[in-house]
C-alpha cells in the first residue's frame, strides 16, 4: 500500500537486491540508509545538519584544571592579588583543588560513551 508524504514528512532512500531504489518511512534493519525529506511538491529538500556539538565553557575548564592537577607539574596561584603566581600549591590544597574540579566535570560536562 502506497502512503502520501505530508509537507515536511521524510522518507528514507532505501536500495533494493538489483540496485532499485525504493523509499520507506523506517530505516531498514541491518542496512545502511540516508534521511529525505520531502517538500509540498515533491522535491528533495536539504535537511539541516546537526549542530556541532558546543562544549560548555565551564566543562572545558574543569577538564583543564584536571589535566593540570593530574600533571604533577607545580601549581602556583596568587595569594596577595597582585596579578602574579607567587606560592605554589601544597599538597593538600592540590588535592582540594582536584576535588574541586572533579565535581565541576561532573556537574557541567556530559557523561562519556
Amino acid at each position: 500500500m502506497r502512503q502520501r508524504l505530508g509537507h515536511g514528512d521524510q522518507c528514507l532512500p532505501v536500495e533494493g537486491r538489483q540496485g532499485v531504489t525504493h523509499s520507506a518511512d523506517k530505516p531498514p534493519a541491518g542496512q545502511g540508509y540516508e534521511t529525505r525529506r520531502i517538500d509540498t511538491r515533491g522535491d528533495y529538500v536539504e535537511a539541516a545538519q546537526p549542530a556541532a556539538a558546543t562544549v560548555d565553557p565551564q566543562c572545558a575548564t574543569a577538564r583543564q584544571n584536571l589535566q593540570l592537577l593530574g600533571s604533577g607539574a607545580p601549581v602556583m596561584r596568587d595569594t596577595d592579588n597582585d596579578g602574579k603566581a607567587d606560592t605554589a600549591l601544597s599538597d593538600e590544597d592540590r588535592v582540594a583543588q582536584k576535588n574541586l574540579a572533579e565535581a565541576a566535570a561532573k556537574a557541567y560536562c556530559p557523561p562519556a560513551g
